[in-house]
């Protein structure tokens, strides 16, 4: 695909990307007026709250119809690595998935659409390690019901913690032999995603608030929680023998106030940076115009991981 648009869902906050010609032409975002999570689909006006926004995004970049990929936020969907036995034929690693599926999911499987992939990494076993995605039907048929009712045609749907690799192996060098971090902060939640062998390898959701960090009276205390639960995962997991086996830390996603910024790099003993996901993406010189992409640009990072997905060669041999 050439031109598209693709939308991120975050609780806070709708942004919109224009792709034409291989190339992004426009950025916009717009924030909810209450957090949106799994439950508010289900309220009325919820539809129509959402396509005003998509309508109020689309209008800012002078777009009206087209097809459209949406990448919903990791809360709204449940993600698990299992591991499967070496060598049992296609069919029955689907089957065995499906029973896992079944000893964690509250509703019956047919209330669910489930998707899974092989990683490229094994169990401390040795066995293959599958992650599995379930998300519930609903919430596939309101993404549905937003693009229809704005006359886009949705084309495809992601998962922002894939969809935020995407972009940060595309704009970044990762070495395959490395551990990448990257810590993607929301209004009542951190994920930690990890990257490893140049794939998404695990993710971990930490809820404690972060938007209100200027009513935190102990910054240094709130880094020193993060560090604690990035070991935690470090050892529970077998990432190295120590938090100095991982190559670097990206921020990205809400909140991140420069005092707290600054205290993580002073805190976490592994370089930190905030994210810049249009690194090394091909932009329209009008790009630079829009007030979001000097103010905010890490918020448009699982926005350019769809993008890439449905044209890797939105890549651009020259750094934005």
């Amino acid at each position: 695909m050439s031109s598209f648009l693709t939308l991120a869902l975050h609780p806070e906050r709708l942004t919109l990307i224009s792709v034409q010609d291989n190339t992004i032409h426009g950025i916009a975002e717009r924030s909810f007026e209450k957090p949106f999570k799994l439950e508010r689909i289900q309220e009325p006006g919820c539809v129509e709250e959402v396509v005003d926004l998509v309508n109020s995004l689309l209008m800012e970049i002078g777009e009206h119809s087209g097809e459209i990929g949406i990448a919903l936020c990791g809360s709204m969907v449940m993600v698990k690595r299992i591991p499967v036995a070496l060598g049992l034929e296609e069919d029955f690693i689907g089957d065995q998935l499906r029973w896992e599926a079944l000893q964690y999911l509250l509703s019956p499987l047919d209330a669910y659409v489930m998707s899974y992939q092989r990683l490229p990494v094994t169990s401390p076993t040795g066995n293959p390690l599958y992650v599995q995605v379930v998300v519930r039907k609903p919430v596939i048929q309101f993404l549905r019901t937003v693009a229809s009712q704005c006359n886009l045609s949705l084309v495809d749907i992601d998962v922002d913690l894939f969809a935020n690799v995407r972009a940060i192996l595309a704009n970044y060098e990762v070495d395959p032999k490395t551990i990448l971090v990257l810590l993607d902060c929301h209004s009542t939640h951190l994920f930690f995603i990890f990257i490893h062998e140049q794939e998404y390898y695990l993710s971990s959701k930490v809820s404690f608030p972060f938007h209100s960090l200027g009513e935190i009276e102990d910054i240094g205390e709130w880094a020193k929680n993060i560090l604690k639960e990035l070991r935690r995962l470090v050892f529970g997991h077998r990432l190295g023998r120590g938090i100095e086996d991982i190559d670097r830390v990206i921020l990205m996603g809400e909140g991140m106030l420069s005092e707290a910024i600054q205290e993580l790099k002073n805190t976490i003993p592994v370089p930190v940076e905030m994210v810049n996901p249009f690194r090394r993406i091909s932009l329209h010189e009008s790009v630079s115009q829009f007030r979001a992409f000097t103010h905010s640009p890490e918020l448009f990072t699982a926005g350019v991981g769809i993008a890439l997905k449905l044209c890797p060669s939105l890549v651009s041999s020259q750094p934005a």
